[in-house]
C-alpha cells in the first residue's frame, strides 16, 4: 500500500507507472499511509518547491524482535521513513514515523536514522552535518472531511 516513491513525484506518465513496481512499494497501515505519509510527502514537495535541489531518501525500518509477516513470507516494516539532505545548506534531517494509525512521528539526525537503519545512507556527507538535524516542516495532516484552508 505504502509507495516509497510516490506516483506524483514522477516527472512523466511512463515514470507514474512504474512507480507501481513493487521495489518501489512496502506494506504500510492504510490510514497511516492516506493521512500521516501523506502529509510528510506534501511537505517534502513544499520544501523542494521552496529550496530547489534536495536530495531525499524514503525507505522501511525493521525494530524490535518481533517483526509482523504476509503470509509468513513479506515483512512489514515497523516504522517508515523520510530523509532530507539540502547540498547548498549542507543540512538534513529525517521524518520517522510508526506503521501504525494516527499521526506520530518525529525528525531525527541522518545519524539517529543511520543507526536505527544499521545502514550508511548517506557516505559522502560529513559527521557533522548528520548529527544536527535541521528543521523540517510539520506534515499539514488532512482528515476525510477537512476542509482547505
Amino acid at each position: 500500500r505504502g509507495h516509497m516513491s510516490p506516483a506524483g513525484d514522477m516527472p512523466t506518465e511512463e515514470a507514474q507507472h512504474q512507480s507501481f513496481s513493487l521495489a518501489n512499494i512496502v506494506p504500510q497501515n492504510r490510514e497511516n499511509n492516506q493521512i500521516l505519509w501523506s502529509a510528510i510527502e506534501g511537505a517534502t514537495r513544499h520544501l523542494a518547491n521552496q529550496r530547489g535541489e534536495l536530495y531525499v531518501m524514503t525507505g522501511p525500518l525493521f525494530e524490535g524482535e518481533r517483526i509482523q509477516r504476509i503470509n509468513s513470507r513479506v515483512f512489514v516494516p515497523t516504522h517508515v521513513y523520510k530523509a532530507v539532505y539540502d547540498p547548498v545548506r549542507k543540512e538534513g534531517a529525517a521524518w520517522i514515523a510508526p506503521n501504525e494509525a494516527g499521526g506520530v512521528y518525529e525528525v531525527i539526525s541522518l545519524a539517529e536514522l543511520e543507526k536505527r537503519a544499521g545502514i550508511n545512507l548517506f557516505p559522502a556527507i560529513p559527521d557533522s552535518v548528520k548529527t544536527h538535524p535541521s528543521a523540517l516542516p510539520e506534515p499539514r495532516l488532512r482528515r476525510r472531511g477537512d476542509s482547505e484552508k
